[in-house]
């Protein structure tokens, strides 16, 4: 899903591609924002509330810095978000079926874009279990439910079609069905963790979680402490489902991935992107905890609770201000052409009809975006050595290798 909407994001006749393709990444963040505050307040009916949850994750460094790549992750961040708020909006009103139809659409359709995604599963059927009553009275409503998920995962019909039209690059050659349901279920990882290199895997679990705990950041996380405890009372169902998410898309998934962090410190820089879900997640609780600040600031100084909100919000508003300040430097990428002249001066110490060897996506995927998008050196067989193991890679390679020797160099378009 998230290539499909990047090609259409491509084709903006402005910027560069990668600044197009970086675009969609932008947007789906910025709306997650927008879906995050409207969750907030149809659970705490406060705008500030809600808008200081919002705002909170947005400058959250973890969030901030991966909504300028593009990656999977923030389309997934969305979708993520747009479940929560279907799920809390049917909880509230379950009398419209509209809501949990979308909430099954949207799911099928997050799993055309990241499998992670089902790892909202039980905090979903925690939902449908609050409200079994309206299943079993209206039993047709969930095999729409089910249908609608179906139709989410039309997508996936795009890449078996893809595939026979030989695209530039063709991920694992989807030719059947069966080459279908690997992609799916990720079949050449091999299995939930997240790498195989011998020195990435094992370690503590515990620094994992400790590392996703430490990306909430002091305020937010404060916060969504204190939240926690403030919907436990209001809205103990929304405490539940959020404990529910925020445990199997952080904990436990950190926990399975399996991801040495001590001997590897360069592992924390793929598991960050992972921490994104549960951020989401729990990302409404924040709204709560300002109203629980809000509370003890009235009671400690006699104050209305108007009064005391806003105080809370400008403090929290200082702090986002705070936040953006000491890291706006370090997460600004808009200077960066590292991986631009890192590629370009590759190929321009290579000789004609080369075979370039590499390995590791820091090293690949500046090579291969040259190559196969601007069409830069496409004498030159480029082999990533860890796809080798895919005899679809392989059958690939010997083609390209076969038709580069038959045409002649073209003059790569480079930085002098």
């Amino acid at each position: 899903l998230f290539t499909t909407l990047g090609h259409l994001f491509s084709l903006i006749p402005f910027g560069s591609i990668p600044f197009r393709v970086n675009l969609l990444s932008v947007t789906c963040d910025a709306l997650t924002i927008g879906v995050v505050y409207f969750s907030a307040f149809r659970l705490t009916r406060s705008q500030l509330a809600a808008a200081v949850a919002a705002l909170l994750l947005a400058v959250n460094p973890t969030f901030w810095e991966w909504s300028l790549a593009a990656e999977v992750f923030q389309l997934n961040n969305l979708l993520a978000a747009l479940l929560i708020l279907l799920l809390i909006a049917w909880h509230e009103q379950p009398e419209r079926s509209g809501f949990l139809i979308a909430a099954f659409f949207v799911t099928g359709l997050a799993l055309t874009n990241h499998q992670t995604i089902v790892l909202l599963g039980p905090a979903f059927c925690f939902v449908l279990w609050q409200r079994r009553s309206i299943l079993f009275t209206r039993p047709r409503l969930l095999a729409i439910g089910i249908v609608a998920f179906v139709i989410g995962l039309l997508p996936y019909i795009y890449i078996p079609w893809a595939a026979a039209h030989h695209p530039v690059h063709n991920w694992g050659n989807i030719s059947s069905f069966h080459d279908l349901v690997g992609l799916i279920t990720r079949r050449s990882y091999g299995s939930t963790r997240l790498v195989s290199t011998a020195g990435y895997s094992g370690g503590s679990p515990w620094l994992r979680i400790a590392k996703l705990c430490i990306s909430f950041g002091p305020v937010a996380g404060l916060l969504i402490i204190l939240g926690a405890i403030q919907a436990f009372q209001r809205a103990r169902w929304y405490f539940l489902f959020s404990l529910i998410a925020f445990i199997f898309a952080g904990p436990f998934f950190v926990w399975i991935s399996n991801l040495n962090l001590s001997t590897a410190p360069s592992a924390l820089f793929v598991l960050q992107r992972f921490f994104l879900l549960s951020q989401v997640a729990v990302a409404p609780l924040a709204a709560f905890g300002v109203l629980a600040l809000a509370q003890f600031v009235t009671r400690s100084i006699g104050s209305t609770s108007a009064l005391a909100l806003r105080v809370v919000t400008v403090t929290c508003l200082a702090a986002v201000l705070i936040t953006v300040g000491t890291n706006y430097r370090r997460i600004d990428l808009s200077r960066n052409f590292i991986a631009r002249h890192f590629g370009e001066d590759v190929f321009n110490t290579i000789r004609p009809n080369s075979i370039l060897l590499v390995s590791g996506d820091g090293l690949a995927f500046p090579l291969m975006y040259l190559q196969k998008v601007e069409n830069v050196r496409n004498d030159t067989t480029l082999v990533v050595l860890p796809l080798l193991l895919g005899d679809w890679y392989v059958r690939q390679l010997r083609e390209q290798h076969h038709r580069n020797r038959r045409k002649p160099r073209r003059r790569s378009q480079s930085r002098r």
